[in-house]
This record gives C-alpha cells, structure tokens and sequence, in this order.
C-alpha cells in the first residue's frame, strides 16, 4: 500500500494542513474506539452504522440540493477540504455524478501509524458510514468502486440520483 505524506501537495494551504492534521486526530479516535469496542465484546457494526451514519447525516442536514450533482458540489465545495484531499469533480449533473479523492488523510493517518493493510480497509469502510450519511439526506445513491485503503490510485465516489 503506497504511503500518503502531506509534503507530496508543496502548493497545500496551511488551511488545508491544519484541516489534514485534524483528521489525523480523528482518524486515530476511531482506530482506537473500534479497536476498543471489539476487545469489549461490542457489536462494531451497530455502532458505527448508527454513530458514524448519524454524523454524516447531520453534517449535511442544512445542505440544498436534490441531484447527485448538487451533493458532489456540495461535497467539494469547500477550497480548504477540496485541497485536504485532493478531490477533482470529475462529473455532476442532475442524474450523475463523480468525485476523485486522490488523498485521505485518514488512510495517511493509519498508514503513518503502521495499520495491516486489512485494518486500514476495515476502518474505511466504517468511516464511509459517515458519506453514507451525508447521502442520506439526498435522493441520491453513493458507491465506492474505487478506494486508496484498498490500494486504488484514488478514492471515488459515484453518485446517481435515484428515479
């Protein structure tokens, strides 16, 4: 699996810095929460679909919009979090919509701190509960066919407006 290091993006705002190091912190939080609920004998799947979706969904309650292309511009509307993870809006429109995110720094963050391989997907795909939940407040439908915690080039995000 490739390693992620904010010194690749020299042209990064310190905006965008500051953003990637706070979600290092986060990325970290819920490693060691899961990491912690399964050694408790917790069910992590009800957690995460309840606390992670429930955060995403909030994140976006006040966002307008009822296409995938509103919810990918939304989704990269913000210059600092754009730069943060190198997201390119490849399409949106009113049926169809893409976004490419060449950089997380969640994976960075369970990378740097020396994750297997299959522990940094696991916890992608919990935290993608969150994007889920962002969704939720659209008619939309959002899929992942290709991720960087699965050893993709970049992570996307193709969402189609639901009929």
């Amino acid at each position: 699996m490739k390693k992620y290091y904010i010194e690749e993006y020299p042209d990064m705002s310190e905006g965008a810095k500051g953003y990637i190091e706070g979600t290092h912190d986060r990325a970290m939080w819920l490693h060691y929460l899961l990491e912690t609920a399964e050694k408790l004998g917790y069910d992590v799947e009800a957690l995460t679909d309840e606390a992670i979706f429930k955060n995403g969904k909030a994140a976006t309650a006040s966002w307008e919009g009822k296409t995938a292309g509103d919810f990918a511009r939304s989704m990269t509307g913000s210059e600092i979090g754009k730069q943060a993870f190198n997201a390119k809006l490849i399409e949106a429109n009113d049926k169809h919509a893409v976004i490419h995110f060449h950089y997380c720094p969640l994976v960075a963050a369970w990378i740097k701190e020396g994750l297997s391989e299959e522990r940094v997907a696991d916890l992608c795909r919990h935290a993608c509960k969150g994007d889920q939940g962002r969704a939720s407040n659209f008619p939309i439908t959002l899929k992942f066919p290709k991720q960087l915690a699965k050893g993709d080039e970049y992570c996307e995000l193709d969402i189609t407006t639901n009929d």
